[in-house]
């Protein structure tokens, strides 16, 4: 199972396992791997955008790579696919947005 979860102000994708969790990779990055910082900058771009256009497309365009390579480099740096980590943030977001506030569902899907 993986889940998104917070670590130090940063969010991070968690992997569950039997024996013990596994961090993945999270927005601030020490590593000068070129493809890390593209994949930085894709993690930077979804959790200040998460409302926008967030397609595999886009995503490559803005990072100048093909959508293929895209996909594959966010997998191997993560575990995860792009769109189910995109659809894991929303829903993380949308978790917190209704316990801090008091809007509807209806309101935060919009």
């Amino acid at each position: 199972m993986i889940y998104l979860g917070k670590h130090r102000n940063n969010f991070i994708l968690v992997r569950k396992t039997k024996k013990k969790h596994k961090r993945f990779h999270h927005c601030i990055c020490p590593q000068v791997d070129k493809n890390v910082k593209k994949i930085d900058s894709i993690l930077y771009y979804i959790h200040n955008n998460p409302e926008k256009d967030l397609s595999l497309a886009f995503l490559s365009e803005k990072i100048r790579y093909s959508p293929e390579y895209t996909s594959r480099i966010f997998k191997r740096q993560l575990g995860i696919n792009l769109q189910t980590y995109i659809r894991k943030y929303r829903l993380y977001n949308a978790r917190n947005t209704l316990a801090k506030t008091d809007w509807s569902i209806t309101q935060i899907a919009e």
